[in-house]
């Protein structure tokens, strides 16, 4: 039974995605292991996928001049075939845009758009969920084959693939799993069928044919197409070719989101995108400039003078003329919002480390904390207007990088009481404001977790943290969830509170949720992927009770010495109690992020 949880997606449609069961995750390794060879030679079949597995992933290194030029600078997505990793996220090498704004970017895109005068953008509706498993096999040997001769093909490499992602849904054969790398290996290996016999299709046709990169060119980037052509009622034919065949294994287009782009080719995201970057650019200056320097501007003429720290963030017109290139371009906060928070981070490691860089008589704490909270104001803004999963990793990871050089630089405690300060009310008013929605609840935790990282001065009175997550209040005194406590919201309140006495009991009310839900679902304890993943995380969790363990225990049957060797196994399990560097756990996480 695999564990599935919802987050803010749309403005009003939330993404389901799913943690399979650790069993089948290790039958996924398996099969990975086994047919590896065979993935990357269906994946290679194509002639428009531009974001396809092409070989496993590997490691391994030497750190030489070649590889410190080869070395991705920026974390997140999965490994691209031309370059080289210190730690992997997916098992596979991708080919050959990890984003698809790298494609946007590229020769590839520019040379179409040179040989054609338009392009339509066309996507296939809810394509996970829609995916019929059996789907797999029909489009590698035919729907006609697997029905007239269905046992032995159960044995093939298809469906084989078909069977397990069957068994990570609970035998499910109508959608697949969202989340996980292999679900978009095997809609990959769906969607590359459907490629080649549209290419063959369009190339045979006795009405007259269509030559690919001749008289139209295909790029698709997982479900989304985009078609270059000169005569428009081509594309017309090119589209309804596409529809036909995703009807052949059960997938439809998304005809409301059809865009067509007229030259100059270029999307609205992008045309945000490219003015957001420079803003970002000027409206936060970072330099060290000579000690000489008047109102920023460097004096050439000056010779051997010692250079002193320069920053300036000027927030309320970074907001005003933010706002002013969304609503010119047409595109809202969702679509650009990890990326304004991507060019944030650049320019905070910026502003760090020329602080770092300069003597400690020629730099300004004051001018140092006035930048960074600029730059969290406009931080908060971003993340206020479209709260998202990846804002909100960005953001927590903001707060704990500035804390932990807080921390190194040793910063004066007043300085750095007004960071955290201003973090502090920030983070509190969202918790506030945003409780926690019954099926979306991720996107505010990482707020406990950023606040987490402030220290004593700043630990959350109870109470927000019980309004956020709908725990009320007795008359008695005692306290009651008005909704089930998921995964989640435990193991990250158990994790914020940790053994402080100020949250004694609403830790053992937490803690009393995730035993209870563990003993009223014992009899699925081994099947189900959230009651698994739960006991075994309390289990391990140093601020959890022994009696508390003890009643996990019971309800799996385990002696004694079956407890001490669980511990003996790990010493954590999916979350790390103690010892872990939030920044670090953090950019673990965005190196495994498929989608």
């Amino acid at each position: 039974m695999p564990f599935g949880f919802d987050i803010s997606h749309k403005v009003t449609e939330a993404r389901r995605l799913t943690i399979p069961h650790p069993l089948n995750q290790l039958a996924v390794a398996e099969f990975y292991h086994a047919h590896a060879a065979t993935i990357e030679y269906y994946a290679g079949l194509s002639p428009f996928s531009i974001r396809k597995p092409v070989r496993v992933a590997r490691y391994s290194n030497f750190r030489d001049k070649m590889h410190e030029r080869l070395l991705a600078k920026q974390l997140g997505q999965v490994e691209e075939h031309d370059k080289e990793y210190d730690q992997i996220g997916s098992y596979f090498v991708y080919e050959a845009y990890s984003n698809v704004f790298k494609f946007f970017e590229s020769h590839q895109y520019h040379r179409a758009e040179k040989r054609f005068n338009a392009m339509v953008k066309v996507d296939v509706a809810k394509c996970f969920d829609s995916i019929y498993t059996h789907s797999l096999p029909w489009a590698i040997h035919g729907n006609r084959a697997i029905k007239d001769d269905l046992v032995p093909s159960k044995s093939t490499f298809s469906g084989q693939f078909d069977a397990l992602m069957q068994n990570l849904n609970q035998n499910e054969t109508n959608g697949i799993v969202i989340g996980p790398e292999f679900s978009r290996v095997f809609a990959e290996l769906i969607l590359q069928s459907v490629d080649v016999t549209v290419e063959k299709q369009l190339r045979q046709r006795q009405s007259g044919m269509l030559l690919h990169k001749h008289d139209y060119e295909i790029f698709r980037y997982v479900d989304d197409y985009y078609v270059f052509y000169n005569d428009p009622q081509h594309a017309t034919i090119i589209t309804e070719y596409i529809r036909h065949n995703l009807s052949q294994v059960k997938l439809n287009l998304n005809t409301e989101k059809t865009r067509v782009y007229e030259k100059p080719i270029i999307t609205e995201i992008i045309i945000a995108k490219n003015q957001i970057s420079p803003l970002i650019a000027e409206s936060i200056e970072v330099k060290r400039g000579s000690a000489d320097t008047e109102n920023g501007a460097i004096l050439d003429d000056v010779q051997d003078v010692p250079e002193r720290f320069l920053c300036r963030v000027d927030s309320r017109t970074l907001i005003v003329r933010y706002k002013t290139i969304l609503k010119s371009a047409g595109v809202n906060y969702l679509e650009v919002g990890n990326y304004t928070f991507a060019l944030l981070e650049g320019k905070i490691d910026k502003l760090l480390a020329a602080f770092v860089a300069t003597g400690r008589g020629l730099r300004s704490e004051d001018d140092l904390l006035k930048a960074l909270v600029g730059l969290m104001e406009f931080a908060f803004f971003i993340y206020a207007s479209a709260p998202r999963v990846n804002v909100s990793i960005r953001l927590t990871r903001i707060v704990a990088t500035a804390t932990c050089s807080f921390r190194a630089l040793k910063i004066s405690q007043e300085q750095k009481h007004r960071f955290y300060k201003y973090i502090y009310d920030n983070a509190s008013h969202q918790l506030k404001k945003n409780q926690a929605l019954e099926f979306r609840e991720i996107e505010s935790l990482y707020l406990l977790l950023a606040l987490g990282e402030l220290g004593k001065e700043y630990w959350l009175d109870e109470r927000i943290i019980r309004q956020h997550l709908h725990i009320a209040e007795r008359v008695d005194g005692s306290y009651y969830a008005m909704r089930p406590l998921g995964y989640f919201p435990i193991t990250v309140l158990l994790l914020y509170t940790k053994g402080k006495k100020k949250y004694n009991k609403l830790r053992d009310f937490v803690t009393e949720q995730g035993v209870s839900k563990i003993e009223a679902r014992k009899h699925y304890r081994h099947k189900d992927t959230e009651v698994l993943m739960l006991s075994l995380d309390l289990l391990a969790c140093p601020f959890v009770g022994d009696p508390f363990k003890q009643r996990i225990s019971g309800a799996y049957g385990l002696a004694a010495s079956d407890l001490l060797n669980i511990g003996i196994i790990s010493r954590n399990w999916f979350t790390t109690w103690i010892g872990a560097e939030l920044t670090d756990e953090l950019d673990a996480k965005r190196r495994r992020e498929v989608y």
